[in-house]
């Protein structure tokens, strides 16, 4: 959940449309803070999906990666210079590398580990082939 004032909203002009699914909001957060305007994180507060909400599956869904990394790229491209954009690219790949490698010791206690493992491999994976086009 955001909660900003409308002359703030108006200023940095409202969410950008160009993201198809996910990460309007980081966009939106780094904009309000480049504004000179500031931005809190709450982790207190919740939001409840009703009706199923918008990632009901649990299942690992290559797609949905898919569209989750469009956004991201088109984050990087909008706000960082190639070079930046590479080393964000390297942080992708380093953090999913990470998790991947902690995920496959967990993978035996619980089946969650194992669709862990399973994206954060898929995620490094791609974010390869993606700095190779850069």
């Amino acid at each position: 959940m955001i909660a900003v004032r409308k002359s703030v909203f108006d200023f940095i002009g409202g969410f950008d449309e160009d993201y198809p699914f996910y990460s309007e909001d980081m966009d939106f957060s780094y904009r309000v803070k480049k504004a000179n305007s500031k931005v809190i994180f709450y982790p207190k507060s919740r939001v409840v999906h009703y009706r199923g909400g918008s990632s009901k599956s649990k299942e690992f869904n290559p797609q949905s990666l898919r569209k989750m990394q469009m956004s991201k790229i088109i984050f990087a491209t909008k706000h960082f210079s190639p070079k930046n954009f590479k080393i964000y690219a390297n942080t992708q790949i380093a953090k999913s590398i990470f998790i991947a490698g902690i995920a496959k010791l967990l993978s035996p206690l619980h089946p969650a580990f194992a669709r862990q493992l399973e994206y954060h491999t898929a995620n490094a994976s791609i974010w390869r082939e993606i700095k190779e086009n850069i």
